[in-house]
């Protein structure tokens, strides 16, 4: 099967491969794409019943972003992960520990099933990213 893939913005672009909706991200840049463009990439596989994402080369970047991604894929505000920054030095020299939620956000949720391909280059705002995607329902 045939599959075209547009690069809309720098680090993010999408395919139909073999029929099946795919939107790549290679970082969470907030000077290369905004939420609007991540909303414009989806929109058009918003009735499909599977979509892969793939951020396995994302470094992180902008946490807001990444969330507000993530937020198109959740029906309910949820607990998406709990951390500690390091205060000091050391590596037992931890702040309070936090909690971080993923939210809905936009005019609709998509309810097709989610493939997250993730790889060893996922850091920072990206595990931010996966953590919320494993708490969405279909992901």
């Amino acid at each position: 099967s045939q599959s075209q893939y547009v690069q809309r913005r720098p680090n993010l672009g999408s395919a139909r491969i073999g029929g099946v909706p795919y939107i790549a991200i290679g970082a969470w840049n907030s000077s290369q794409f905004t939420v609007s463009d991540l909303d414009a990439v989806l929109e058009p596989f918003r009735s499909d019943s599977v979509l892969i994402v793939d951020v396995r080369m994302n470094g992180g970047g902008n946490d807001q972003l990444a969330l507000a991604f993530a937020g198109r894929f959740v029906n309910a505000a949820t607990l998406s992960e709990q951390y500690r920054y390091r205060t000091g030095p050391g590596y037992d020299d931890l702040g309070r520990q936090a909690s971080r939620f993923v939210t809905p956000r936009g005019p609709w949720t998509f309810q097709g099933r989610v493939h997250v391909l993730i790889g060893r280059s996922v850091f920072s705002s990206n595990e931010s990213f996966v953590a919320a995607m494993r708490v969405a329902p279909n992901a």
